[in-house]
């Protein structure tokens, strides 16, 4: 399986008018996800709600991995939380239904 963790496959996501490249969401990037959600269910004012949304883009995006918060705040919400979504079910997350809402990717690997 060691192999395997090397190329890890992107998917081409649509994104307002153009495409970006998703990878799937590693486990351990899926448990930072329930910390963070748990942080937001608290009475923790450090946390936001859109730190899920933030994480789970720059994560997944290369092209997003260093975009600031204030950059994210420019980009129209619809376009980021319909990105978000998109990542969690290309990474197994969700239900079928919203999978098949959400469309066919286009898988490749990046070397």
């Amino acid at each position: 399986m060691r192999k395997f963790l090397k190329e890890i496959p992107t998917e081409t996501l649509d994104f307002m008018d153009g495409e970006v490249d998703a990878k799937p969401l590693t486990v351990g990037q899926v448990e930072e996800i329930k910390e963070i959600s748990k942080m937001m269910q608290g009475d923790n004012p450090e946390a936001d709600e859109l730190d899920g949304v933030r994480y789970i883009i720059r994560s997944s995006v290369e092209e997003a991995n260093d975009l600031t918060d204030e950059e994210f705040n420019q980009l129209p919400m619809e376009a980021i939380t319909k990105l978000s979504n998109d990542i969690l079910a290309i990474s197994g997350l969700g239900d079928d239904e919203d999978k098949k809402k959400r469309g066919k990717y286009r898988s490749r690997t990046k070397n």
